[in-house]
């Protein structure tokens, strides 16, 4: 190391006092947490749900609203036998009236449309 350098070294270094423990004291978890994390589980869910109701907002703005739909629980033994029935029948179908069916399914559907944008 050159004269300079050690100088540099011997200026910066912090001279100890013989009563003082040359170790720094142990910071807490709290002490080390980053800026802008938020470790308090209270203060989270509030922030999850103030942005939860700003996006609320955004899509209201939007000319949207919430809607809350049902659907049918496919793990239920039930509905999967069901479901196996009806996909039964169709396979069964000649492809014509298969795509006939469909088509008037579809049919069906779009005249409760009106008024969508």
């Amino acid at each position: 190391m050159n004269e300079r350098a050690r100088q540099r070294v011997t200026a910066s270094a912090i001279p100890l006092s013989a009563d003082r423990n040359p170790t720094p004291p142990r910071r807490s978890v709290l002490d080390r947490r980053q800026p802008g994390v938020t470790y308090n589980a209270m203060a989270s869910s509030r922030t999850a749900s103030i942005r939860a109701a700003k996006f609320r907002d955004r899509q209201r703005a939007k000319g949207l609203r919430p809607a809350t739909i049902w659907i049918p629980d496919i793990r239920d033994p039930a509905y999967r036998a069901r479901l196996d029935a009806a996909c039964r029948e169709l396979a069964a179908l000649p492809t014509a009236e298969a795509e006939a069916d469909a088509a008037a399914g579809l049919a069906d559907a779009f005249k409760h449309t009106s008024g969508w944008q």
